[in-house]
């Protein structure tokens, strides 16, 4: 008996022992929608992107634009891919601003230098740009109706110049989708729509395979915007899929996306603004869940994403769309095959807040063996 009871003191602890240093043997094991848990990651190729462009804000601050020029005629150039944001001109000039999240007036300050050290058509376009997000934010977010009067005169004030600025850039460059784009974005908030409509097809003419002026415009053709009816924005989507294929087919699943976002807002809206909240996030989620769940919507979504996918099989994003809302609306043999599509591509092609989101997703629905690859 004495010789048994000693054995398990002995077992104990050499048990105590190894756990004391092995302390990550019995840990708990992070959650999958941990942030630190990303930490570990390898670097995406967003984030890649970000840190390079370090250097291209420093060339900037230092007044080197001819440097900052030369980058971005490089890079222009070798674009990713037409419909990847991370290949455009836009993003490269969004991170440039002074501040993470806002623009302001030392970035004209600075915008406007570079304009006068080599009038290049990227100075053009980043101080269009940057007048263009001052314009935005002077408006708020408030309605139309509930908007100062001085903010509404700061707006337009803030969007003639970038008009000016991305018209000048165009007589440079026709080509200029981003300065298109703007145009497009400014322009349906004060122009007919004939007008703009007309804005859209100089665009195409200049611009023809840039696909955020074809995005902008069906933005635009939302009836909450520009008082046409969803079959007349749908009829544009699939008039371009038809008529140039590829990544074009993205247009419809795009305009769902638009469709199911537009009907969950005007259903979840709060009579009362709550911290900023307009809408009650958790009835927004259910209402825009609810809009694919029904089969007609669906059946059109996946036609048009399997389009897209057999001609542009590394539309990362447009997977990893497809594949969230297979997740969220249960359909659980597609959300398998897309995962899996989705791991065989790559996941460093997401950026960080949608690998966070996909695998707090894939956890909630109980998808482990996935979400342990987005971490």
């Amino acid at each position: 008996m004495k010789f048994r009871y000693f054995l398990y003191v002995i077992i104990l602890v050499c048990a105590a022992v190894y756990v004391y240093l092995n302390p990550n043997v019995y840990s708990k094991p992070e959650s999958v929608s941990s942030i630190e848990s990303f930490d570990h990651h390898p670097p995406s190729l967003y984030e890649s992107k970000i840190r390079h462009l370090a250097e291209l804000k420093q060339w900037l601050n230092a007044n080197q634009f001819s440097q900052v020029d030369d980058f971005l005629s490089k890079i222009t150039l070798d674009a990713l891919n037409p419909w990847d944001r991370k290949g455009t001109l836009h993003f490269y000039l969004d991170y440039l601003k002074s501040d993470k999240e806002t623009f302001s007036n030392k970035d004209v300050h600075l915008a406007t230098q570079w304009v006068n050290a080599t009038g290049s058509v990227y100075a053009y376009s980043y101080r269009s740009l940057v007048n263009y997000r001052l314009g935005w934010q002077a408006r708020g977010t408030k309605f139309f109706a509930e908007t100062p009067t001085y903010s509404i005169h700061q707006m337009r004030k803030y969007f003639k110049m970038a008009i000016r600025d991305a018209e000048h850039s165009l007589t440079i460059q026709s080509n200029n989708g981003m300065a298109w784009v703007i145009l497009i974005d400014i322009k349906r908030n004060v122009e007919s729509k004939q007008e703009v409509k007309a804005i859209f097809h100089n665009a195409i003419q200049s611009a023809p395979e840039y696909f955020p002026i074809y995005r902008t415009y069906l933005s635009f053709l939302q009836p909450k915007w520009s008082r046409y009816s969803w079959e007349a924005m749908f009829d544009f989507a699939q008039f371009y899929a038809r008529e140039k294929g590829g990544y074009f087919n993205a247009l419809i699943t795009k305009g769902h996306r638009f469709k199911a976002a537009t009907l969950a807002g005007s259903r979840s809206r709060l009579p009362k603004p709550i911290d900023d909240r307009t809408h009650d996030n958790k009835a927004y989620n259910k209402y825009y869940r609810e809009y694919f769940m029904l089969d007609k919507n669906w059946s059109r979504y996946q036609k048009a994403f399997e389009l897209l996918i057999a001609d542009t099989p590394d539309y990362v994003r447009e997977v990893y769309h497809f594949t969230r809302l297979a997740v969220q609306t249960k359909r659980k043999e597609l959300a398998n095959q897309y995962l899996n599509q989705l791991v065989t591509m790559g996941v460093a092609a997401l950026e960080l807040d949608e690998l966070r989101h996909i695998a707090w997703l894939l956890k909630k629905y109980h998808y482990d063996e996935f979400a342990i690859v987005f971490l």
